[in-house]
């Protein structure tokens, strides 16, 4: 019967690593050493958990020449893009975070094949952003007005 609960211990331990990977924005790193493979919502994750610094750091840093070479350089674009208007003073890290992030993140992990390729995931989150954006110029032109009707989660018509 030991070993029963040493195993459940085991998983328990494992689930809360996951867990605290995946709210601290590390889950790709973690799911990619774990099972050598990544779905492509994990790419989302840094920007709709990570600090100011590691966003900053995955800004500047290059990738290694690997297949996933291209998902990476995708999320330090979207990691320049949300660092730049927190840059500009237009929004809080955690408000975009909170507000626009995490519900496409939420919604990616429900769709798994929502985002086919790095352009997918950088068309969601650069719209998802200008809508933020768009909303925030409403809201300062006209207190008061009521929010966008399309949120975060929903697709940018295709060209």
């Amino acid at each position: 019967m030991t070993w029963r609960r040493s195993r459940r211990r085991d998983a328990e331990a494992a689930l809360v690593a996951e867990l605290e990977a995946f709210l601290a924005g590390r889950y790709a790193e973690l799911n990619l050493a774990q099972t050598g493979r990544t779905p492509t919502w994990v790419w989302v994750n840094l920007l709709a958990h990570g600090t100011g610094s590691q966003l900053g750091r995955v800004r500047a840093r290059r990738s290694p020449a690997d297949h996933l070479r291209v998902w990476r350089h995708a999320r330090s674009y979207l990691a320049a893009e949300l660092l730049g208007l927190v840059d500009l003073g237009e929004f809080e890290l955690r408000q975009l975070q909170r507000d626009v992030l995490v519900p496409l993140e939420l919604q990616a992990i429900r769709q798994p094949r929502r985002w086919r390729a790095p352009r997918d995931m950088v068309r969601d989150v650069v719209h998802a952003l200008e809508l933020a954006q768009q909303q925030r110029r409403r809201e300062r032109r006209n207190p008061g007005v009521p929010p966008l009707r399309d949120g975060p989660g929903e697709r940018p018509p295709s060209p």
